[in-house]
């Protein structure tokens, strides 16, 4: 149960393998895209900020020629993405740094861009988050997020029910972007889903399976296979995830200076 060290080769493969849902969905590619050229239309030059490295997104805007700056803190996810993007942009700029603590000036970008950033943090940290993309960008400039929202508790699925889920078809759970659909259902089940904190605990979730592990109900391989994957592959899935209805994910734009214009479900 030790910590995996990631090849630039491993994480490249593990990301070609994951569908929408992980990666951006193809719906919210089109929605951006039609915002995009509405953009083009008033501004012939405008200048883009995608927090991440992402790398539909900055194909979408290498398409438009579209002046980007890439914020980004993650060295092996710089370097991983740049194998994946299908076009190359003389506008773009690649930084490492964070988003808490963002290196522009503000009213700098005409829109910011990413496929769900604030999942990557705490409840706690939103305000702060959003209130940095605020002042980067300029004066009625837009914000296109992908966000993974809350449906309700009759989305979740037991931990007995995603076991079983397990033994029926192991090798479709093994699959990355399948355990974390999964893990997403779980973690929506009342038992996992802190109401106070608006928050879906996989640490519970780890610690659940690991009882049944030493209880002998599951066996060393099952536990290995069903607990969360962020030790292997890196990627925030370690503790707890915000989770939020799509009701109240746009009163926190709303309160947050932010006008809500339009969304896409999927």
């Amino acid at each position: 149960m030790s910590k995996k060290k990631i090849s630039v080769k491993d994480y490249v493969k593990f990301w070609k393998n994951l569908h929408p849902g992980i990666r951006p969905f193809p719906c919210f590619l089109r929605f951006w895209e039609g915002k995009i050229k509405e953009i083009l239309k008033k501004n012939k030059n405008p200048k883009a900020l995608v927090l991440g490295v992402t790398p539909e997104i900055r194909d979408l805007l290498a398409k438009y020629k579209i002046r980007t700056v890439c914020l980004d803190n993650s060295h092996l996810m710089i370097k991983t993405m740049g194998y994946l993007i299908k076009i190359k942009n003389p506008k773009e700029k690649i930084i490492k740094g964070d988003w808490f603590k963002m290196p522009f000036k503000d009213n700098t970008f005409d829109f910011v861009i990413s496929d769900a950033p604030q999942d990557n943090f705490l409840f706690s940290l939103w305000h702060k988050f959003f209130n940095n993309i605020f002042k980067v960008l300029k004066p009625n400039g837009y914000l296109m997020l992908g966000v993974i929202s809350f449906k309700g508790y009759k989305q979740g699925i037991s931990l007995n029910q995603y076991i079983k889920l397990y033994r029926q078809n192991p090798k479709l759970i093994k699959k990355q972007d399948w355990k974390i659909f999964y893990l997403i259902k779980v973690a929506s089940h009342p038992y996992f889903y802190n109401k106070k904190k608006k928050m879906g605990d996989w640490t519970k979730v780890d610690q659940e399976l690991k009882k049944l592990w030493r209880k002998g109900k599951i066996t060393e391989q099952e536990f290995n296979d069903l607990k969360t994957i962020s030790n292997e592959m890196g990627i925030s899935l370690s503790c707890q995830w915000p989770w939020h209805t799509l009701k109240e994910i746009i009163s926190i734009f709303r309160k947050n200076n932010f006008q809500v214009l339009g969304y896409q479900e999927d």
